[in-house]
């Protein structure tokens, strides 16, 4: 929400924020913020309405374009309102970006990065590193090292400092990501979940490696909304790009790898609106951010974010 209103407002514009119907209470204090820091009452304005009546605001005239960060489906309705109307929208949608890992990398950053690009916000988060392909030279270690890394990790009360991972969002996230768990695992899949010790109560997932997933898997082109890591061996670079790009989603992609013909290999092929070298993936303020495919079109933040939705205007003046 901030990076958008943000870039929104510095070209002169004002925003209207219609959030998730699960946290009304985040959407107005937003609204409270804008106007405790100066802003004019209406600058930032929380629309409190349900989904449904979304296409109503879209479609009156005042509105002159559209960002939407959330699903799939929700761009493509949101796009398909903006289509009909002529106006801009920028779409951040879903992704299940690929995390590649060469034998050259320093092994041990990768692990390290890995468990925090796949198990921030407890597993929630669109560039997370859903899909870990690995070198079969070091797979096994990689593996091994990722295992004990996530056992270690703490679960419990998310306003705890020594938490690591807290609870899913909803009982309908739980819900969802647990059949589409099973439907892999009965499909062919193997899950291998952390040990550590679960909260009684609470929308919990305990955090896990799913391997020996399979393109005939419907959760091979899906994104797993949760701490769940599909991990992938590979036998070359070229294999793993392959298998990163054979997917529908495109939002950010990450290569371990000290090699430089691995790197320009990876910043070339990779389909993806983003691409890490040696680092997880993260948005910076600094930096244009969005996905390509079904993970949506056009970016936040930076100078793009900027222009985004600043209609551009060529002056000719002849003396």
């Amino acid at each position: 929400v901030i990076r958008v209103a943000v870039a929104t407002i510095l070209t002169g514009n004002t925003c209207l924020l219609k959030h998730a119907s699960n946290v009304p209470a985040c959407a107005l204090a937003l609204e409270a913020h804008f106007q405790a820091a100066g802003f004019p009452k209406g600058v930032f304005q929380t629309l409190l309405i349900r989904a449904s009546q979304v296409q109503s605001v879209l479609e009156d005239d005042r509105i002159q374009g559209a960002s939407l960060t959330g699903s799939e489906h929700a761009g493509a309705s949101v796009a398909s309102v903006c289509g009909k109307q002529i106006k801009p929208c920028v779409l951040e949608l879903g992704g299940a970006d690929p995390f590649i890992v060469m034998p050259s990398c320093d092994l041990e950053a990768a692990i390290d990065h890995a468990i925090t690009g796949r198990m921030r916000n407890n597993g929630q988060s669109c560039i997370a590193a859903k899909r870990l392909i690995i070198h079969e030279d070091i797979y096994g270690t990689f593996k091994a090292g990722f295992t004990k890394r996530m056992n270690a990790l703490e679960i419990g009360d998310p306003f705890s400092p020594s938490t690591d991972i807290g609870p899913l969002s909803s009982e309908r996230a739980l819900r969802d990501v647990t059949v589409q768990i099973e439907r892999a695992v009965r499909a062919g899949a193997k899950l291998s979940q952390s040990r550590a010790t679960m909260p009684q109560t609470g929308f919990y997932l305990a955090p896990g490696i799913l391997e020996n997933v399979t393109p005939d898997m419907d959760v091979y082109r899906q994104e797993i909304f949760a701490p769940i890591a599909m991990m992938y061996k590979t036998s070359s670079l070229e294999q793993a790009i392959d298998l990163a790009n054979d997917i529908p989603l495109g939002l950010s992609s990450v290569l371990f790898s000290k090699d430089k013909d691995e790197q320009d290999l990876a910043i070339r092929d990779l389909e993806a609106g983003s691409t890490y070298i040696n680092r997880y993936a993260s948005s910076d303020i600094r930096l244009p951010f969005g996905g390509i495919k079904r993970s949506g079109f056009g970016r936040e933040m930076a100078r793009e974010g900027l222009l985004a939705f600043a209609n551009l205007k060529t002056v000719i003046i002849k003396d």
